[in-house]
């Protein structure tokens, strides 16, 4: 399995404020990674540096061995890399068809037929293609969380970043959630997820990240982040490391 994307001692400072400092991990190609933290610990700063929103302050991040630390956010996309957002923002006044044949034409170079196909593919993929000609503006938030994905998908990334795509559903919407994150990973795709949902990001990570004031302070295999002292302490409680102890993850 080779590696997709490094970080290198990636930091970001707003003013005086440290959001991410001195950050580094790796990506290895069909991974799936959960980046987990308390509120204001710098998850979706990293996913901003990641990207090109933010500039930054310090380090390098690289993409499939390419510097990528200085590419803007379409070039980014361009490169390979997709990601949803914490709020869904569709085009509200398209189509669901129409908004992801936004995301598609930009994969396909501006392909026509190409973006097509590929729309009414990752439709039929997230379970919308029966709703292909309803107003965006009037999709319930599940199905919103729905067309995020596949608007991402029809880029055809190689990286998929998640930023907290269970946000507001309930229990069977985020089973639904997780077995589709399951699927694109079945594809080859790697995934990085941003999730405050433990129990829903343990089952479906590989490895997990933990982010805390803005810094790494553990990596590893799910079951040994549960057991993490450091972790416990900063982000899950005591009593969820009770209640996970002896949980086979």
């Amino acid at each position: 399995m080779s590696e997709l994307l490094r970080l290198e001692g990636v930091g970001k400072s707003f003013g005086g404020i440290h959001a991410v400092s001195n950050v580094s991990f790796g990506l290895d190609e069909g991974e799936i990674v959960g980046l987990i933290g308390p509120n204001g610990a710098g998850k979706t700063t990293l996913v901003n540096l990641i990207t090109g929103v933010h500039s930054l302050s310090s380090g390098r991040v690289f993409f499939q061995e390419r510097d990528i630390s200085r590419l803007r956010p379409f070039q980014a996309a361009r490169s390979g890399i997709a990601r949803t957002f914490q709020v869904v923002q569709p085009f509200p006044e398209m189509t669901v068809f129409e908004n992801v044949a936004a995301g598609a034409l930009f994969g396909s170079g501006g392909s026509v037929a190409n973006a097509t196909e590929t729309t009414e593919r990752e439709l039929a993929f997230v379970g919308l293609d029966h709703l292909r000609d309803t107003p965006a503006a009037s999709l319930t938030l599940p199905n919103r969380k729905r067309l995020e994905l596949a608007k991402s998908l029809a880029m055809k990334p190689k990286l998929l970043l998640l930023d907290e795509v269970n946000a507001g559903l309930n229990t069977g919407e985020i089973e639904g959630a997780m077995s589709l994150i399951r699927k694109i990973a079945e594809r080859g795709i790697t995934i990085l997820i941003i999730e405050h949902l433990m129990k829903v990001l343990l089952s479906v990570s590989h490895r997990v990240l933990v982010l805390h004031h803005g810094e790494l302070l553990a990596e590893g295999a799910p079951d040994e982040i549960v057991q993490d002292q450091r972790v416990i302490e900063a982000y899950l409680g005591a009593k969820f490391a009770e209640r996970m102890a002896g949980v086979k993850l």
